[in-house]
């Protein structure tokens, strides 16, 4: 559902026939995302939640010499854009600042240099940015990825919040699975595969408020993940007219800027915790509020850094911008990407959660 004809016959479509196409194509993710490979990484990326901060850092230092390596001997633009730096010095994350900064103009302009040489076209999968600051960028990932990212997304987003891929929830995205125009109910639809029921953030109201509590209610819906601000505004557009709170697992929000009100909001009404996600389709860097209300990095995703405008590591505390290196994209590997985000280190590191990973606050941006 890309192009405008494929939506326009998908609208076309009585709602039946909608979510069987919408749960059509799940089975279909189901094998990219769920297949070969999914369960060795799920215990990989299990293991490594349990790592101690120095062996997470071993661990990200291994994967960065062969994604440097790579990338210099097999990629286009860094081969091209590399001469003269002394890559093969960078042995660790703290040696990054040899190389270049990437920017998100350099890849827009040379797109199909960023992609290793020898990659079949047809092992790649094409994730795209939402564009709200330009045009939008074309991301490739092999398709051996997907598994990675998918196990990872499990264990360190949905299990952190006690839920799973397999516990029936609800999404609040920007999918216009409903057309705009519509008027009456359902604003939504249901991907039986899943077990997904797929809100519409577009027709959040207090007017139809109601309709959106009682579709969760109907379909079981045992946890809720989305955009915060469409979540924020169906919780407080619910309790503006008086109904009662629904109970939730968590609400896992990502894609724009949680703020205190929203969260405010959306634990009153949904009677859960909610927690805070970050990342991007490039795939470089991702983080997870824990359950005492931190934001961890999650290290195997992707390297951080926070930088000064002069390209220098921000202290403790220190709002910079966010750049990030990807760790398991080999297809495009993107090395010190600028995110176009802002964050900071937290000051206290220690978390009694136990997770050992860096903690960031101030995330801005999204």
């Amino acid at each position: 559902m890309i192009c405008d004809w494929k939506m326009e016959l998908y609208w076309r479509l009585p709602t039946a026939l909608q979510e069987a196409a919408l749960s059509l194509y799940a089975r279909y993710l189901e094998g990219l995302y769920y297949g070969p490979g999914y369960d060795t990484s799920l215990e990989q990326f299990r293991t490594l939640q349990t790592f101690s901060a120095q062996e997470i850092s071993r661990w990200q230092d291994q994967r960065l010499r062969s994604i440097v390596e790579l990338a210099a001997t097999c990629v286009p633009y860094y081969r091209d854009n590399w001469r003269g730096v002394d890559w093969r010095s960078v042995r660790s994350a703290s040696a990054l600042r040899i190389l270049p900064c990437l920017e998100k103009q350099s890849l827009r302009q040379n797109e199909m240099n960023f992609l290793s040489e020898g990659v079949s076209p047809k092992s790649l999968w094409i994730e795209k940015t939402s564009g709200t600051s330009g045009t939008a960028l074309r991301i490739y990932w092999p398709k051996a990825m997907l598994p990675q990212w998918w196990s990872l997304v499990e264990i360190a987003i949905r299990n952190v919040a006690g839920v799973a891929q397999d516990v029936p929830r609800a999404m609040v995205g920007g999918r216009t699975v409903v057309r705009g125009t519509a008027k009456t109910p359902p604003y939504w639809r249901f991907n039986h595969r899943w077990r997904q029921l797929y809100l519409s953030s577009y027709h959040i109201s207090k007017a139809t408020a109601a309709d959106y509590v009682e579709a969760l209610r109907h379909y079981g819906s045992e946890w809720i993940t989305g955009y915060g601000s469409a979540i924020a505004a169906l919780a407080q557009s619910a309790m503006d007219i008086g109904i009662p709170a629904i109970k939730m697992r968590a609400v896992i929000v990502s894609g724009d800027t949680l703020l205190p009100g929203m969260r405010y909001s959306i634990e009153k009404f949904f009677d859960c915790k909610c927690y805070d996600s970050y990342g991007q389709c490039e795939a470089v860097c991702m983080a997870m509020e824990c359950r005492q209300g931190r934001l961890h990095t999650v290290p195997a995703a992707g390297i951080w850094e926070i930088l000064r405008k002069d390209g220098s590591p921000c202290s403790s505390g220190e709002v910079g911008e966010v750049v990030g290196t990807s760790l398991l994209n080999h297809a495009m590997p993107l090395i010190r990407y600028r995110v176009g985000d802002y964050a900071a280190w937290a000051e206290e590191q220690n978390c009694s959660c136990g997770n050992q990973s860096p903690i960031v606050t101030h995330l801005e941006g999204r």
